[in-house]
């Protein structure tokens, strides 16, 4: 299988994802993070970083993992901070979280794929209350309009496309 992340951050993830994949795609969309996750992953020849926001380029990182049946996709592209620089990373609270945007990207495409995991990372924000998170109820009326079945592991939302 192949895995999508939103949000490299310091590429943590990424590193853990390429160990349990054949190819890893990672989008980042703060140029620091970027770079220092360019030169932290330099040497995982499966894993493939992208510059820019998951909403505008997801579909291209899809587009990228065709060749696979199955895929896991990791949304987790919150407005956060650089620890290191203790600054914002990008976006403002108002559209800092991409999620609505990033699972109509998938919705377009799920059919492409046999199966298909989605982690939605920080799913304790998703009450209604915090930036422009939804409230938990639109991922899970999501689930049901796609086909997916769904839980929660300790602060990650989980579907699982129905075969």
């Amino acid at each position: 299988s192949a895995w999508i992340e939103t949000g490299t951050y310091y590429g943590e993830t990424t590193k853990i994802l390429s160990n349990i994949s054949k190819k890893t795609v990672s989008i980042e969309a703060d140029k620091d993070l970027y770079e220092l996750a360019k030169k932290k992953l330099f040497n995982f020849k499966n894993v493939e970083l992208i510059f820019g926001k998951s909403e505008d380029i997801l579909s291209d990182a899809i587009e990228k993992v065709l060749d696979y049946k199955n895929i896991c996709i990791y949304l987790d592209a919150h407005l956060c901070n650089d620890h290191i620089k203790n600054k914002k990373t990008f976006g403002v609270e108002k559209d800092a979280t991409p999620i609505k945007k990033e699972l109509k990207l998938i919705e377009e495409q799920k059919d492409k794929f046999n199966k298909i995991n989605i982690l939605i990372d920080d799913i304790r924000l998703f009450n209604n209350k915090f930036q422009n998170y939804p409230k938990k109820d639109y991922l899970v009326n999501w689930c049901k309009d796609n086909n997916f079945d769904w839980e929660i592991e300790q602060d990650i939302f989980i579907c699982k496309k129905i075969i």
